[in-house]
């Protein structure tokens, strides 16, 4: 592949970007932050309409710009957010925090995994098709990205939030996260 290294840097900080993104959802869900999630994942949407609508209007090429900005919007937002109320929760026993970094390794291991995935899977192709096919196939990967991402994100934050609720016999939290 002859790959410019601007676009080389703008990919792996997308992807960077995405799995530090899914880490720190979770960690909202977790830390039953939900209302903040939606303020941070709205505040990172209008961020990507308005810088791709600049990067568009001023002719630049940098079409990744705009989705590296949005998840680094609620990362940093959800960063600062959760270290400033949730302290105390965030400095439990060693074992806890080993097994708390474990947890965001492997679920940036699975994000760069499933992102890098879809984003070879075109090139991979081109070797082996038409351009035409290809971009079929590259069209049914991006309608498909929702479904993908959606039972992710219930795994990984929403269901865990509703046990813990559950477990706390707090039915009222149950029907607020289900809503």
């Amino acid at each position: 592949l002859h790959i410019a290294w601007d676009t080389a840097v703008s990919a792996g900080l997308l992807v960077a970007g995405f799995s530090l993104y899914s880490v720190e959802k979770a960690a909202l869900y977790g830390f039953d932050r939900v209302s903040a999630y939606v303020r941070l994942e709205l505040l990172g949407s209008g961020t990507a309409v308005l810088a791709t609508a600049l990067v568009v209007g001023l002719g630049w090429h940098q079409y990744l710009a705009p989705m590296i900005l949005s998840y680094f919007v609620l990362t940093v937002g959800a960063t600062v957010l959760l270290r400033r109320k949730n302290r105390e929760r965030l400095d439990g026993p060693v074992p806890d925090r080993r097994e708390i970094r474990g947890y965001v390794m492997l679920a940036s291991l699975g994000g760069l995994a499933g992102f890098g995935f879809r984003q070879a899977l075109p090139v991979v192709a081109a070797r082996f098709t038409s351009p035409i096919e290809v971009s079929q196939f590259v069209a049914a990967v991006t309608l498909v990205g929702p479904l993908y991402f959606l039972p992710r994100a219930l795994g990984m934050a929403l269901f865990p939030a509703l046990a813990h609720a559950h477990g706390a016999g707090e039915l009222d939290q149950v029907r607020r996260h289900t809503d």
